[in-house]
């Protein structure tokens, strides 16, 4: 999820994406929502994956095809709106993209604070093969998967943005903050979330 936030606010004008304070409060009540209701607002963040991959794929398209910026802007919203209209519909397919980038995003924020390069090529691997790995697994266990899912992407969205605020780096800190998160964010839409799962 942090990843996709991150390729969003690139696209803004440098003054609106520097303004960090508004940036993180954003992306730790997204965290705070993905971690204690992810499955509660399951359509929603599935139109979002279904976005997301239609604007970027089309905007990167169109920008390789020799359009400038505002068209290719343009080009990735509609088919982003289109693709998220579609991923409402074929539901499956869109858990898939859902649990896939949330996973990926996981994987790289993991990445982000044990390696050097996390653009070499092989962590790109790594992160996409879980990805895969987990969107597969959600299109056959939604319910346990997509808690799963919401509450540790959730819970990793929280920490990396609320403790550097707080001005706590401390490594290990960092992991039980996250860990305590997560299993509250686990324990918490388990028990909430057992009279209406798919």
């Amino acid at each position: 999820m942090q990843e996709i936030i991150k390729q969003l606010t690139s696209l803004l004008p440098a003054n609106v994406h520097q303004t960090s304070t508004a940036g993180i409060i954003i992306m730790v009540v997204i965290g705070l929502l993905s971690c204690f209701l992810g499955y509660r607002f399951m359509k929603l963040w599935v139109g979002l994956a279904a976005l997301v991959i239609g604007f970027f794929l089309s905007f990167s398209i169109a920008k390789l095809c020799g359009a400038n910026m505002t068209l290719s802007i343009i080009i990735g919203l509609a088919v982003g709106i289109v693709l998220a209209i579609i991923g409402f519909k074929v539901y499956k397919a869109g858990i898939f993209a859902f649990a896939a980038i949330s996973a990926y995003s996981a994987a790289m924020s993991i990445f982000a604070q044990h390696v050097a390069d996390v653009n070499a090529w092989w962590v790109t691997v790594i992160a996409v093969l879980a990805g895969l790995a987990i969107g597969f697994l959600a299109m056959k266990f939604v319910w346990p998967v997509i808690v799963i899912t919401t509450s540790i992407s959730g819970a990793l969205l929280i920490s990396r943005n609320l403790l550097p605020l707080l001005k706590i780096d401390q490594i290990m800190v960092v992991y039980i903050v996250t860990a305590v998160l997560a299993i509250m964010g686990m324990v918490w839409q388990f028990h909430s979330t057992r009279t209406f799962k798919n």
